[in-house]
């Protein structure tokens, strides 16, 4: 509220220095940077907002009323809408420099920046103004997008490299704020018709266009895509990740693919005859991408696939399970790829039943591994590899030595107290109905003092816990 005086100056200061041609290619990224996140704060803040209710207007502090008289004074109709082309054309269309290293470095490129990065980074700067402007003002913008998109939405002229970044840059938007613009554009008919016809051109001068639409699939999948459009998506997908395609735009498809299958609508039946040729080539991509951080991401999109499809990958799924014993050694140094290895075991075990087993010369050595409380690495894995040993645990046709010897894990693990208590005790559970005089015999007087420890210390839904067990 104190800031409120200074609005309209620094409203005008940061959008003279961002958006006029004077200074455009003449200032430091950072300080750019620093304009166009405070216009974004500017625009979010609900403290320059007037209460919803009309009925409580009258009553709202007048300071709160006068700020939002000032941001409505300064973004007027002429104004959103310069704001909103110069962010599409001039500062949305990709740059040499990344353009330099989308040759150079794929992996890195594929990549997205994601959480904070908008406070510093130019991009994510730039396309969260633009969402921001859009929630606020989008009964004035939509007309002026929905213009652009039919100007770029037809053939252009290949050789013209700034109109292929403009049509990349138009897309992108249509994309980011696909909610505020659901009503008005139907979507259906745009992928139909224009975004299948240039995803199937297979020039090079177009792979960016190639990419950017493998994106908006993904971004109005779960938005207003007809469910009798699936297939036709899942059939692009699979030409977008075909090893012949650029691999930015196959890991990109990686990210679509994962929105595709998360969403409400996924109907297992429209997707299962795609599901050996999209199981294999996420295997190969997985196979030849070099990065921990782009495995990770690609191992990500194979484990909400497998979730999703359930016992329909077993068919699919040998490939990966010869592979990840290898994955798993060469992610000694990289934890957050360990930790999507567990959960892609876990989806695994579930789906594969009790022909599960065969995962057991990795899980297991996995299992206790990751609940070595002396290990630094069971910070990242302990959550995941105890749902992956419950998992374990309840397809398991009988017990063995080895997995009994695994419950010496457990006396340190219930010291931990509620943090991890309730799956500890449902893998205690799991034991007991799986292997009771194998696990009394040899653990009973382990488990008995921690259980009259915790009894004395926990709430009564713990205690219920505990007496199930």
């Amino acid at each position: 509220i104190e800031f409120i005086p200074f609005l309209r100056q620094s409203l005008g200061y940061a959008s003279h220095f961002a958006f006029s041609e004077a200074y455009s290619g003449l200032l430091f990224e950072r300080f750019l940077v620093k304009c166009l996140v405070l216009i974004k704060n500017i625009v979010g803040c609900d403290e320059y907002r007037p209460p919803s209710d009309r009925d409580e207007v009258p009553s709202a502090n007048p300071i709160i009323i006068k700020a939002f008289e000032v941001k409505l004074a300064f973004f007027n109709y002429t104004t959103l809408i310069d704001l909103c082309q110069r962010l599409i054309a001039r500062y949305l269309p990709l740059t040499a420099e990344e353009l330099n290293n989308w040759e150079s470095n794929p992996e890195d490129f594929a990549i997205q920046e994601s959480g904070e990065a908008w406070k510093y980074s130019f991009r994510p700067c730039v396309e969260i103004l633009l969402v921001s402007l859009f929630s606020e003002f989008h009964l004035s913008l939509r007309p002026t997008l929905l213009d652009l998109l039919k100007r770029v939405k037809g053939e252009i002229d290949l050789a013209d490299s700034q109109a292929v970044l403009l049509k990349e840059a138009v897309l992108n938007a249509v994309g980011l704020v696909c909610y505020d613009l659901s009503d008005e554009l139907d979507y259906n008919e745009l992928f139909s018709t224009h975004l299948i016809r240039d995803l199937g051109n297979r020039d090079p001068r177009l792979k960016v266009i190639r990419r950017r639409i493998v994106w908006l699939m993904g971004q109005w999948v779960g938005v207003n895509m007809s469910v009798d459009l699936r297939p036709t998506l899942y059939k692009a997908l699979v030409t977008c990740l075909d090893p012949s395609e650029d691999l930015v735009t196959r890991l990109t498809a990686t990210v679509s693919l994962q929105e595709a299958v998360d969403e409400y609508e996924f109907r297992t039946e429209q997707f299962l005859p795609f599901l050996e040729s999209i199981s294999a080539l996420l295997f190969q991509l997985l196979y030849q991408v070099e990065e921990c951080e782009t495995k990770m991401r690609v191992l990500q999109s194979f484990s909400l696939l497998i979730e999703r499809v359930g016992p329909e990958i077993r068919p699919h799924s040998d490939a990966l399970i010869q592979y990840l014993p290898e994955l798993w050694e060469k992610s000694a140094d990289h934890n957050l790829l360990k930790t999507s290895i567990v959960c892609a075991l876990r989806y695994l075990v579930q789906a594969l039943g009790t022909t599960s087993v065969r995962l057991y010369p990795l899980v297991l050595p996995i299992i206790q591994y990751a609940t070595d409380l002396n290990q630094p690495a069971h910070v990242y894995l302990l959550e995941d590899a105890l749902d992956l040993w419950h998992v374990s645990l309840l397809f398991a046709p009988q017990i063995t030595t080895d997995i009994l010897h695994l419950f010496g894990r457990m006396s340190a693990l219930l010291e931990l107290g509620s943090e991890r208590l309730r799956v500890c005790l449902k893998i205690v559970s799991s034991y007991v109905l799986l292997g009771p005089s194998d696990l009394v015999q040899t653990y009973y007087s382990l488990l008995l003092p921690h259980f009259v420890s915790l009894v004395a210390n926990i709430k009564e839904e713990g205690i219920v816990l505990i007496m199930q067990v």
